[in-house]
């Protein structure tokens, strides 16, 4: 993995993965809204409405590579395909529900181009899932990483080693001692 990316190799792979199918996901809803058009020379606000967002969906999935390392864009990038694939399930069940639909396209086209929208709707959930767990991982590496920072504790100046003298070494990586008795470095003796 490169240096700024902190998440499990799993999540991360996992999340990829997803973004590919999200990407086939917005061309699918893009394109069957584009074929219901050309199927039936007639162009409603509804076919335009399903390959905007299959436009969208597509721009998402792409604009998501951008997400692997920042909490802050991984989190608005979760809200806005969470918001997609309420928006989503809500014209497909419009599509479910409106009767002449299956007149419009025919019934075995009809039912096909529903399946391929709950699907999406279903790849889309999972998405948001996966990124919720690479987020998981993401924030614990973080919490990690600043306990680890935090473990050196060093203090004061940092100065190389061998053009250091003793008190400028003690003096960078200073101890904390429990008793106020002892030294506070190997080198410093009170």
């Amino acid at each position: 993995m490169e240096p700024g990316v902190s998440g499990s190799y799993c999540t991360f792979s996992m999340f990829l993965l997803c973004n590919l199918l999200l990407l086939a996901v917005g061309i699918t809803v893009g394109t069957l809204a584009i074929y219901i058009c050309a199927d039936q020379n007639d162009f409603s606000w509804y076919d335009g409405l399903f390959a905007l967002l299959g436009f969208v969906i597509a721009l998402t999935a792409i604009a998501s590579v951008k997400t692997k390392e920042s909490l802050k864009w991984l989190f608005f990038y979760m809200l806005f395909l969470l918001i997609l694939t309420l928006i989503v399930a809500g014209l497909t069940i419009g599509l479910i529900f409106w009767h002449d639909f299956e007149i419009k396209i025919g019934f075995e086209n009809a039912w096909g181009v529903r399946g391929s929208y709950i699907g999406s709707c279903g790849v889309m959930l999972f998405c948001v899932i996966v990124g919720f767990f690479y987020r998981k991982s993401l924030m614990s590496a973080v919490i990690r990483k600043s306990e680890e920072v935090n473990f050196l504790d060093i203090k004061g100046p940092l100065v190389p080693a061998r053009t250091a003298k003793p008190q400028e070494i003690s003096r960078g990586f200073q101890q904390k001692s429990p008793k106020k008795g002892k030294p506070d470095s190997l080198f410093e003796m009170k």
